[in-house]
């Protein structure tokens, strides 16, 4: 019996090592199709995560923000005397010359009357800075102009002579804005000329040329509003926005445009090879770039960070 078991133990040993040597051998056969399947695979999620653009000819939005100085053509109303201004007509109202717009309250005589010197909007809203800001340019204006502390006066006191109780604006005459630039950091590209739209709170207030411009910090545009902006009647100050179309060109994503020091370039794909190429950039925004170099209906990549430079032809 002892012989039969040391047989057969010395059977299954034999077993043993050639079931582990089969093993290794097949492994040595798996293991490199493992690896270069694993390879593919990864080379193939890599190269679905790769996205496209297809260059394209547009215009980029251009923003500036702004403390804007409302200017429009005025004419302010004073008390011939001493007394309390009582109004006719609605703030706001259109009135025409020579119409009534109210009279002075006077203790113990008879109320006096006070007309319109011309045609326009009626507000109440004098800030006393109506002759201070008249016939004002560019060139002459220092910081003070921006740092006027308007004056109100509220219905119920007693104005003295010769104080403004009221104004008519002109609404026949385009509302102009002097716009000084928030930031000393952000870029002025815009001209005389260029059509900009005015923005404040979100909200479009209208379209403006740019009329004339001062390069000195701090930077000042002269804006002529396309129209007279009701909305702004009686308004001194308030902060803008402006938004310029940039000159036609280029567009490309953003993330597309990678730096090689003082270098910009982008991937482009052609003829499924991936070539690197310099270009120039214009301006810049939030999601596009403006640049030159390029040709329209060039396929550039969108997320080059995530590129294998092996796949990139040199």
């Amino acid at each position: 019996m002892s012989l039969r078991r040391e047989r057969a133990g010395r059977r299954q040993k034999r077993e043993l090592i050639l079931s582990l040597l089969a093993s290794f051998i097949l492994l040595g056969f798996i293991a490199p199709i493992c690896y270069r399947l694993g390879l593919q695979i990864i080379d193939h999620i890599k190269k679905q995560r790769v996205t496209m653009a297809v260059v394209q000819e547009g215009v980029l939005p251009e923003y500036l923000t702004a403390r804007a100085l409302v200017l429009n053509m005025e004419w302010p109303v004073a008390a011939p005397v001493q007394g309390r201004f009582e109004n006719l007509v609605r703030e706001g109202e259109k009135v025409r010359k020579g119409q009534e717009l109210g009279y002075l309250v006077r203790s113990g005589q008879t109320p006096l009357p006070v007309r319109s010197p011309c045609t326009g909007i009626f507000t109440t809203r004098v800030d006393g800075l109506e002759k201070v800001l008249k016939n004002l340019s560019l060139t002459a204006m220092g910081p003070d102009e921006f740092s006027y502390q308007p004056r109100s006066t509220a219905p119920e006191m007693a104005a003295e002579t010769g104080q403004n109780v009221c104004k008519v604006i002109d609404n026949l005459h385009n509302t102009t804005i002097i716009a000084r630039i928030s930031s000393a950091d952000e870029t002025v590209t815009i001209q005389p000329g260029d059509a900009v739209i005015v923005f404040s709170q979100g909200e479009k207030i209208g379209q403006a040329v740019v009329e004339d411009i001062r390069l000195d910090p701090p930077v000042l545009l002269q804006l002529k509003m396309d129209t007279f902006c009701q909305s702004l009647a009686g308004c001194r100050y308030l902060d803008v926005e402006l938004e310029r179309d940039s000159s036609p060109g280029l567009l490309v994503p953003g993330s597309s445009v990678i730096s090689v020091g003082q270098e910009k370039r982008v991937y482009c794909l052609r003829k499924d090879r991936i070539y690197e190429k310099s270009i120039n950039v214009t301006a810049v925004g939030e999601k596009q770039a403006l640049v030159t170099g390029l040709d329209a209906g060039d396929i550039v990549v969108s997320n080059p960070d995530i590129l294998d430079m092996k796949d990139v032809v040199r």
